[in-house]
């Protein structure tokens, strides 16, 4: 004779099952538990294994040395960031562009003198930095990089322009240069030569 769970657990005890059908539903609900209980202990299971599974650990920054550039090209300069979009970023909110306006492109990163524990430091000895920001002169010498200054003019430094030619890994960048780029605009073109003394500005 086939019994239920419920009949067996009755049996167990000695009992008539007619005569205990309260204790036959408790046998029965321990025995198979409704559907809702199931599914909370699945979700509460699932909640603790989440909860002990171990965290994958923060991405170290990796800042480098990026090469920012507009169409325009009033303003292209260096910038370290840890990312070419926050290089961008960087740029765009610096220099006054709109969002997307800017390309950067990686050119190096830095050497070990100027890395630092979630950041870098501008120069062997300069002040450290966890964000994006412009590079001094000594931070690009630290990166292997001459530098020869331009003949500067006080609409220049009115305009702020950089006026200094950098050649590193290889390649020779100019920095943006506005007022150059009026005088091109109404056709006028004049030569700007850089002077480079062994990485130190000219």
């Amino acid at each position: 004779m086939r019994c239920s769970p419920g009949s067996v657990a009755l049996v167990a005890f000695g009992l008539d099952s007619a005569s205990v059908i309260p204790s036959a539903t408790i046998a029965l609900d321990a025995v198979d538990p409704p559907a809702s209980s199931r599914s909370l202990s699945s979700r509460g299971s699932a909640v603790l294994f989440a909860l002990t599974m171990p965290t994958r650990p923060p991405r170290q920054k990796r800042f480098a040395v990026y090469w920012c550039t507009t169409s325009d090209s009033d303003e292209d300069w260096f910038v370290v960031a840890d990312s070419a979009r926050k290089a961008c970023r960087f740029h765009e909110e610096a220099e006054g562009y709109d969002r997307g306006e800017a390309y950067a492109e990686r050119i190096m990163g830095l050497p070990d003198e100027v890395r630092v524990e979630g950041g870098w430091r501008d120069g062997p000895k300069g002040k450290v930095y966890k964000d994006a920001g412009w590079p001094s002169d000594e931070l690009l010498i630290a990166c292997g990089a001459e530098i020869g200054k331009q003949a500067r003019s006080g609409l220049r430094d009115t305009m702020g322009v950089v006026c200094k030619d950098v050649f590193l890994r290889g390649r020779h960048f100019r920095a943006g240069d506005v007022v150059a780029n009026m005088d091109r605009a109404h056709g006028l073109r004049t030569a700007r030569l850089g002077v480079f003394k062994g990485g130190k500005p000219g």
